[in-house]
């Protein structure tokens, strides 16, 4: 019993001091150097088991649940708006630049002049004008809607066919009537016409009557006339 005890005594009087500290439940001894394991990370109250860094989870839906055909209605399940589609825009409503447009495509009545005495006349002659105009009604579409289109003469631009002209109001009455004439100075040919200048009302979808601010011009067609020059003979 000596002789153990003396054994263990010599042993440790050869051993490092060791503390007590290094005894204690959690201590790792290497190398005379004692290292504490890190502390675990923070917990969020109420979070159990989460470190505080950690971002908060997304709710992410069921996409099953989030089709039409689902079972039933999922009300967690967020609705997202479909694309717009560019090549559709709100709709807009007929202007009056569309009615004008219109009218240009359909194209208004072209008056044909009539002169007399017709084909020929003779210098500083009264030679009569006139042509024949009635009210001009079409229904036309523009965009979604159906537009009627009344165009009434209002004016009338008379070329001679020498370099001048004349408005009038009316379109003019054959002979006897003298309502439009000219008198030709020069002998030689003409190529005489009327240019018709329209007012225009419009509705939409039956709808109020509406008039455009502007008119619309139509050329007419040029009629050709030979003018000739008389001159006075003697005769028994």
């Amino acid at each position: 019993m000596i002789a153990t005890t003396l054994v263990l005594a010599s042993l440790l009087a050869s051993s490092p001091d060791v503390t007590d500290d290094e005894f204690k439940p959690g201590v790792v001894v290497r190398d005379r150097e004692t290292r504490v394991p890190e502390d675990p990370a923070p917990v969020r109250v109420g979070d159990p088991g989460q470190p505080i860094s950690a971002p908060p989870t997304e709710h992410v839906p069921d996409p099953f649940y989030c089709r039409p055909e689902a079972p039933f209605p999922n009300d967690d399940c967020i609705t997202r708006p479909e694309p717009a589609d560019p090549t559709e825009g709100p709709e807009r409503e007929v202007r009056p630049g569309d009615v004008v447009e219109a009218i240009e495509r359909v194209g208004l009545p072209r008056l044909q002049v009539a002169v007399q005495p017709a084909g020929s006349t003779l210098v500083n002659l009264e030679t009569i004008f006139h042509t024949s105009a009635t009210p001009f009604e079409r229904s036309v579409d523009i965009l979604d809607s159906t537009v009627d289109l009344r165009a009434t003469p209002a004016g009338y631009t008379w070329h001679h066919g020498d370099g001048t002209t004349q408005t009038t109001s009316s379109p003019g009455r054959p002979y006897p009537a003298l309502d439009i004439v000219h008198r030709y100075r020069e002998p030689g040919r003409a190529s005489a016409r009327v240019d018709v200048t329209y007012r225009v009302t419009y509705r939409i979808d039956d709808g109020d009557w509406q008039q455009l601010d502007t008119t619309i011009t139509a050329t007419g067609p040029a009629t050709t006339l030979r003018i000739r020059e008389a001159r006075p003979v003697l005769t028994r």
